[in-house]
């Protein structure tokens, strides 16, 4: 009950300071931005006017942002294959191999072809195809 009380206290004490509160917020709002008006308006629980008529705020692009958009829009184009296997798989040589590819480089054949042509971990496309 005491605890009740000590909380109803600090409401009318609270209650007090609304009034400057108001006129401080009063006086500075023509030079608030939108996000301060919404920050304000969300404390209170209300929308006011300006603040949900208000386009959002743009910000600066940053290369972090732009890569951001552009994963989020799927735009990233899909990479051609680099690498063919005489089975007809192929791989970007971007990522981790697939299985296929890995099988085919700890199998007999894999191994044979990559001692026939060093340096070179996948028979690429232009090899496959001729």
């Amino acid at each position: 009950m005491r605890r009740l009380e000590a909380l109803k206290g600090l409401l009318d004490k609270r209650d007090d300071e609304v009034p400057s509160a108001i006129e401080i917020l009063a006086k500075y709002q023509s030079v608030m931005s939108d996000v301060q008006r919404r920050r304000i308006a969300k404390i209170i629980g209300t929308t006011s006017d300006a603040a949900a008529d208000a386009a959002p705020v743009a910000r600066k692009a940053t290369k972090k942002s732009a890569k951001k958009a552009a994963k989020k829009a799927g735009s990233k184009a899909k990479v051609p294959a680099k690498f063919r296997l005489d089975s007809g798989e192929e791989w970007s040589g971007r990522g981790h191999p697939t299985r296929e590819f890995r099988q085919w480089a700890e199998s007999e054949k894999g191994k044979a072809w990559r001692e026939a042509n060093p340096g070179q971990k996948f028979p690429l496309i232009e090899d496959a195809a001729g």
